[in-house]
């Protein structure tokens, strides 16, 4: 087991230092960073999936959620389309890890058995910045959501982290929150934080404004 974690780190540390320091591609690097960062990723679902009821499989799994992306950049090289979604599906182009999607989220991330807040604090930091796509995305949204009421104080965490950002930020949070929900319904358990986050509810309050004139 442990020959095996190391090969695959290796692997992966290998093919970063090559990419990052511009070296020309070997015959066995010739992927690019992210690609070779999937395949690390989708062995260590593998690992996981297969021994899903053994105790030793807690140490595959925070391997896995260490290497998950960490911003909504790089989750969305690895999963998303490389164009943004405009009601048009076409426009989207390629994704080299949409298939990879749904078994690294669904069956894998969302099942972890690591500390809750930790994973809702990893959730946070991708979805401040991103925008709503199809399939990969979508997963990651209504994560997100479930994340929220399942852990004990999870509104409480997503607003101690939005707090800390900008305006803007905090704004496109809530659009990311919202988008491509319809009809669009206020989360009422976000208005009880109305009186100790006042500027943040109020942002939201106007993006869920703003989009209940928006038709998907």
């Amino acid at each position: 087991m442990i020959k095996y974690y190391f090969f695959i780190i290796t692997t992966y540390l290998m093919g970063f230092v090559l990419c990052n320091n511009n070296v020309s591609r070997y015959e066995f690097v010739s992927l690019d960073c992210d690609s070779l960062k999937l395949i690390v990723l989708d062995s260590l679902a593998d690992e996981i999936i297969k021994n899903s009821n053994l105790k030793s499989v807690e140490k595959t799994e925070i391997v896995f959620f260490n290497i998950f992306p960490d911003s909504f950049k790089e989750f969305k090289c690895l999963y998303g389309y490389e164009g943004e979604f405009n009601g048009l599906v076409e426009n989207l182009g390629d994704g080299i890890g949409a298939q990879y999607a749904e078994k690294h989220i669904i069956q894998v991330f969302s099942n972890l058995k690591i500390n809750s807040n930790t994973v809702l604090n990893k959730l946070l930091k991708i979805s401040i910045e991103a925008h709503w796509q199809p399939d990969a995305v979508n997963y990651l949204i209504h994560f997100l959501k479930e994340k929220l009421k399942s852990t004990s104080g999870g509104y409480e965490i997503m607003f101690s982290f939005l707090a800390k950002h900008e305006k803007s930020e905090i704004k496109n949070f809530w659009e990311f929150y919202y988008a491509y929900e319809e009809p669009v319904i206020a989360d009422t358990l976000v208005l009880k934080y109305k009186l100790k986050y006042a500027e943040i509810v109020k942002i939201h309050d106007l993006v869920v404004l703003e989009n209940k004139d928006i038709k998907h």
